[in-house]
């Protein structure tokens, strides 16, 4: 150890306790450097935690919206094929309504068209009547239905194309 410090002349040697404070410095800055670098690895498996984190909720925030927007139109078609069922229950309800009182009408006319006990003359109006409902009325009834069903399945069909 005294060959550290001296020299051969017995000299005090300045410059070994300088390098040996250089050694010491040089451990330390390789310790803070491994420090500094454990940290910094740990830093940055926190921060890709974190923004897988922030990806993921990103993901399931748009999935959401997505959702969403989605419901609102599926219930939006809901509600207007609601209303519209409605509507046509209703339309093609009076429609059955009118149909049967045309049939009582028609019923009541064939059976005064074949009664003795009214004149001729209203017996043959009353034939005649009825049988124009069979030859063009019933016709003409039957395609207003028609045109209204075709009217109403294009109607929805063409929402549903639009959506």
């Amino acid at each position: 150890m005294e060959k550290l410090f001296f020299d051969i002349n017995g000299d005090f040697q300045w410059a070994s306790i300088a390098a040996i404070v250089a050694a010491f410095g040089a451990l330390v800055s390789l310790l803070f450097s491994f420090l500094s670098f454990r940290n910094t690895k740990k830093s940055m498996l926190i921060q890709k935690e974190m923004d897988q984190k922030k990806i993921d909720a990103d993901i399931i925030s748009k999935s959401r919206m997505h959702w969403i927007d989605n419901t609102k139109k599926i219930t939006s078609t809901f509600i207007t094929d609601s209303l519209s069922l409605g509507a046509n229950m209703r339309m093609f309800t009076q429609k059955i309504v009118q149909l049967n009182r045309k049939r009582v009408e028609m019923t009541e006319l064939r059976e005064k068209s074949v009664n003795k006990k009214i004149p001729q003359a209203e017996r043959n109006k009353a034939r005649e009547i009825s049988q124009h409902w069979v030859d063009e009325g019933s016709k003409i009834f039957n395609k207003d239905m028609g045109e209204r069903t075709w009217i109403t399945v294009n109607k929805v069909d063409t929402k549903r194309e639009g959506t």
